[in-house]
């Protein structure tokens, strides 16, 4: 066999792929193999030696596997064994054990690995601490202001209304122009704070969900009364092709309605001319829902950072229209939250397409279809 056609063997036939210990173990086999072929043959010669001859060979034969078996030893317990603890030890850090230690067993180079590693250990569970002491003063802070800021914004919202309306006397139309403008900023503002809540609950796994049996065709109709009338003012035709039921999802309505009227929202903002669709199938799995648009459509580049917090795609009119920039990464954390998921399809010019699939709930006689649909989502 040519040395090309060794490199494409599979890993379980070359020794070298595999563990120390077994490579240890399979050498000390080798060894006593050939010594136990070598005594064979001397016992076959026998006949043409004399027996002090035999007797000396027999004893420099075993005097030489004991040795060699001696060396093996020597070597699994300064070399394999510690690097599987060292293995071992930085698995339980990639699981999250940062207290994980290992014992320096020797002064060599599998020593200095092991007091290393300690060290980084050390240093790594320093830092894991302050981060976690900065997280838990950054969720206090931003707790602190968003309750700060709410009240004064929900002051200010209702003060503009109220002065707008003419209960606290008569209003020039250029006041009512500028107390237009602060209103929808005081708005915009309780908005953003909102987001940057939801978005650092999902980041910290604190997001409060129900967990009821919903028909998720119920709200895809609420959802497209509730925008019929907004697009039909924009000009755009508003397609429905969705059945009167479909099996139930387990999830929270609220935060459902809350992932499809975003969706819908922002492809009618995004859309000039044309139609918006909301269209829906259910496979013996999952319920897959597609909203789609003839809008501005993405670049390769906007989709692959579509679901980055704060980043909004490169063209005028997303600009113009404003927004945070949060809405489609609460979209997704909502969507995973439900065990759904979650992609976009896009050409520029040409429109985009979201797909959303949630899994079906299944009676809990047949666990075996709950593996299976969370499988295919």
């Amino acid at each position: 066999m040519n040395k090309k056609a060794f490199k494409h063997l599979p890993t379980y036939w070359r020794l070298i792929d595999q563990p120390l210990s077994i490579q240890f173990f399979l050498s000390g086999g080798l060894i006593a193999v050939s010594y136990f072929v070598s005594l064979f043959i001397l016992l076959y010669r026998f006949q043409y030696q004399s027996l002090s001859t035999f007797i000396a060979m027999v004893t420099i034969e075993f005097l030489l596997f004991l040795f060699f078996l001696v060396i093996l030893s020597k070597l699994y317990f300064s070399i394999a064994r510690p690097l599987l603890h060292l293995q071992q030890g930085i698995l339980n850090y990639q699981n999250g054990v940062f207290t994980e230690r290992v014992t320096v067993t020797n002064r060599s180079q599998i020593g200095y690995l092991e007091s290393n590693f300690n060290e980084m250990a050390e240093k790594i569970e320093v830092l894991v601490g302050d981060l976690r002491k900065l997280d838990e003063m950054k969720t206090e802070f931003l707790s602190t202001v968003s309750h700060e800021l709410r009240t004064p914004l929900t002051s200010i919202g209702g003060y503009a209304k109220l002065v707008l309306s003419g209960d606290a006397g008569p209003v020039t139309q250029t006041q009512k122009e500028f107390l237009t403008i602060v209103d929808k900023n005081s708005i915009r503002l309780a908005s953003l704070i909102n987001d940057i809540l939801d978005v650092e609950k999902m980041e910290l796994k604190k997001v409060e969900m129900k967990s009821d049996p919903q028909d998720l065709a119920l709200i895809l109709r609420e959802c497209y009364d509730t925008f019929l009338i907004v697009a039909k003012q924009k000009g755009l035709q508003m397609r429905y092709k969705v059945p009167e039921h479909f099996n139930k999802i387990l999830g929270d309505r609220e935060r459902l309605v809350q992932i499809f009227m975003n969706l819908i929202s922002n492809a009618i903002k995004y859309t000039r001319a044309g139609f918006v669709e909301i269209e829906a199938e259910q496979t013996p799995l999952a319920i897959i829902v597609r909203v789609s648009d003839s809008g501005l459509g993405l670049s390769v580049e906007d989709q692959n950072r579509l679901f980055e917090k704060f980043f909004r795609a490169n063209s005028s009119l997303t600009f113009s229209e404003g927004g945070t920039g949060l809405g489609l990464v609460i979209v997704r954390g909502l969507v995973e939250a439900h065990g759904g998921k979650i992609s976009v399809e896009s050409e520029l010019e040409k429109g985009t397409r979201f797909i959303i699939t949630f899994p079906i709930l299944f009676s809990s006689k047949n666990p075996l279809l709950v593996h299976q649909a969370v499988a295919v989502i």
